[in-house]
């Protein structure tokens, strides 16, 4: 089964387990700032601990703060007061009453890795190599698709698409850029894990929706424009939409000004 689930600090996309939490080698992991996360292979190589936390005795726990402390920059760690092992660690009771770590900002890199260390069970690094996805755009997309038992998951590419460029929550991922009917997908990884979860794949990334859409090519529905990412409607689109799209898009603006 594939589900998509948003854990204190961070959004999973991906397989369940038969014991219903998610597996590690069939899932995406991103922070609330949008930063993808990968299981460390590295760290269970050069330090040969269990890779379940939960399985971690304090020995193992304390050879793990001791990396934490390095890798997050927790200078004031006092190592010495950990007596806890693995399943403290990891259980949502557990207080960090721990010398170093009060005044760590609830904002810090360290505290998604906690997190991760207790929902997805594996030590988990942030990679800063990819462009950031839109985690509230993600979420705003994936609490209404779950709360509408008559969502349609046959829909077609382009028609998602057309819905996202005319609904004013999405303008920061995608936007319409003449009247002539082009459009601009502003953040293509946000945009393909939504594709994603309309057709349940969490592998979804933006070259498999690329080749969704160039299904469509030359079939007077969507083609390819100049620019990257950028793509156009055929036919009649203030028909297709009720609006000129830059009116709708000027109407979006408007709105977004008055929320603020």
């Amino acid at each position: 089964m594939e589900s998509a689930e948003w854990h204190e600090t961070v959004f999973v996309i991906g397989k369940r387990t038969n014991a219903g939490t998610f597996d590690n080698g069939n899932c995406k992991v991103f922070d609330k700032n949008g930063y993808h996360w990968i299981v460390d292979q590295q760290f269970y190589k050069k330090l040969e601990l269990p890779e379940d936390p939960c399985k971690w005795d304090q020995a193992h726990v304390c050879t793990w703060m001791k990396w934490a402390k390095i890798e997050y920059n927790l200078t004031n760690l006092n190592i010495t007061e950990s007596t806890i092992n693995g399943k403290q660690l990891t259980s949502d009771n557990f207080c960090w009453n721990i010398t170093g770590l009060e005044d760590k900002s609830s904002k810090d890199d360290f505290w998604t890795h906690v997190c991760l260390l207790k929902t997805m069970h594996k030590v988990y690094i942030k990679q800063n190599d990819e462009g950031c996805i839109n985690i509230h755009a993600l979420l705003n997309y994936k609490n209404k698709m779950y709360s509408n038992s008559d969502f349609n998951h046959d829909v077609e590419i382009w028609q998602f698409l057309l819905n996202l460029l005319t609904d004013s929550e999405y303008q920061n991922v995608i936007e319409w850029i003449d009247n002539e009917g082009t459009f601009k997908i502003i953040k293509p990884n946000t945009v393909s894990i939504m594709w994603g979860l309309v057709k349940n794949n969490w592998r979804m990334d933006y070259n498999k929706m690329a080749s969704a859409l160039r299904y469509h090519y030359g079939k007077g529905i969507i083609e390819r424009a100049k620019g990257k990412h950028v793509y156009k409607f055929a036919g009649d689109i203030k028909t297709m939409i009720g609006h000129s799209p830059m009116d709708m898009k000027s109407m979006f603006q408007q709105k977004s000004k008055k929320g603020t």
